[in-house]
């Protein structure tokens, strides 16, 4: 069985052998991401997007959740709540895998947020952190978009030495893995496995044994001069280039919604709810999310305005009735009337005037103080550390509150 478990890892990494880097691909599991006051579902449909865009990265070799399951039940073991570090590490043991990533999906009032460690498995210790913030469930999936670009920018970049002439190497790492004239990299080497007593590696020893300068960066290759050695630099050895941040041009957003896909929450002022009541009665209290208020006052204003334009109406009939009477009994019952609809008519305009001014008071005195706190949900940084709002561009990284604080 242990034979077939790891002939069906092996297969699994063959298969994802699709490379978008000259670099090294990083072999790593995501675990289903904990549920914390959120749906099991959501937080499971978030793991699946995680996985995705962290493939879509070019820097991993994400190992597909089906098969990942498949070789734990051969191996009989839960998965089920699985976030501690050591369960994570004997789980990468099993799956013959150096790097697991877990977390969780959290919601804390009207904020989401998604947390994930990268655990080394050899180490057995988490090496790496990263948080994303949405403002809605619907837009889970755009944070993880972001997520996953922001973590594969902290990530170091591992390569091979391909070729050694004299006190030159050649490394299979070019300008789309982020390397530049004049870095100076170190070179490690693979030492013994170290294995259980069932025969699975569960440490690889690393030995520091030289350091390299990069003479010339080709797209996908690169030289550079050797500028202390340990030991003899050979063919295979690797090479680690440092996390340096946000790649220069993702292949998903970095974790702004698209505004054509996702509306955006914005401040919400007190002001903003005033000049809206002036403008339609009821329309204030809408936008203050006080819908029935609005509604309230937008039916009695209408059907004030609507009165007093019937009564203005009838108050000209009556005038022209009580002009055009002849007999002392038709002059005194028109009159009756003109003054009647006459004093409707101011009674109407006081309503629809005190409906207009107790709008825009309500506005004002009763604002909800937890919209004037609401600020826009999304922050995608760029490369250069700028921050951008509501706008994407095609071949840029962006971000939508992601806090590391995205």
């Amino acid at each position: 069985m242990k034979k077939k478990t790891l002939l069906l890892v092996s297969a699994i990494f063959v298969v994802m052998a699709g490379t978008a880097f000259a670099s090294e691909k990083i072999s790593m599991a995501v675990l289903d991401l904990k549920a914390n006051n959120v749906p099991a579902v959501t937080a499971s449909t978030i793991s699946d997007f995680l996985r995705l865009e962290l493939l879509n990265t070019g820097r991993f070799a994400v190992m597909d959740r089906s098969n990942m399951d498949k070789v734990l039940q051969e191996q009989a073991f839960q998965q089920a709540g699985c976030t501690e570090t050591d369960c994570a590490v004997k789980i990468g043991q099993i799956l013959n895998i150096s790097n697991i990533v877990v977390g969780s999906v959290n919601k804390l009032g009207t904020k989401y947020m998604i947390i994930i460690n990268l655990i080394d498995v050899e180490k057995a210790e988490v090496v790496l952190g990263d948080s994303i913030e949405s403002f809605s469930e619907e837009a889970l999936n755009e944070a993880a978009k972001g997520l996953a670009i922001s973590f594969s920018g902290k990530v170091p970049v591992l390569g091979k030495i391909v070729r050694v002439k004299d006190d030159e190497v050649v490394l299979n790492l070019g300008q789309d893995d982020r390397v530049s004239t004049g870095m100076k990299l170190k070179v490690e080497r693979l030492g013994e496995e170290i294995k259980d007593d069932k025969g699975r590696v569960i440490m690889r020893e690393r030995e520091e044994i030289g350091e390299i300068v990069l003479t010339m960066v080709d797209k996908e290759a690169s030289k550079a001069k050797i500028v202390g050695q340990k030991k003899t630099l050979e063919k295979g050895d690797l090479v680690k280039v440092a996390a340096v941040g946000v790649p220069a041009k993702p292949s998903a957003v970095k974790y702004e919604v698209p505004v054509a896909a996702q509306e955006m929450p914005v401040s919400k002022t007190r002001f903003g709810a005033v000049w809206r009541s002036a403008l339609i009665p009821g329309w204030g209290k809408v936008y203050s999310e006080q819908y029935f208020r609005g509604i309230l006052y937008f039916t009695a204003f209408s059907g004030g305005v609507v009165g007093m334009l019937i009564n203005m109406k009838n108050t000209r009939n009556s005038r022209d009735a009580y002009l055009n009477a002849e007999s002392p009994e038709d002059i005194n019952t028109t009159y009756d009337e003109w003054e009647a609809h006459y004093k409707t008519g101011k009674i109407l305009f006081g309503i629809v005037a005190g409906v207009y001014l107790i709008n825009i008071l309500d506005s004002w005195l009763l604002f909800p103080k937890e919209l004037e706190s609401d600020t826009t949900a999304f922050h995608h940084p760029e490369p250069d550390g700028v921050s951008l709002q509501l706008k994407q561009a095609e071949d840029t990284a962006m971000t939508l509150v992601y806090r590391h604080r995205f």
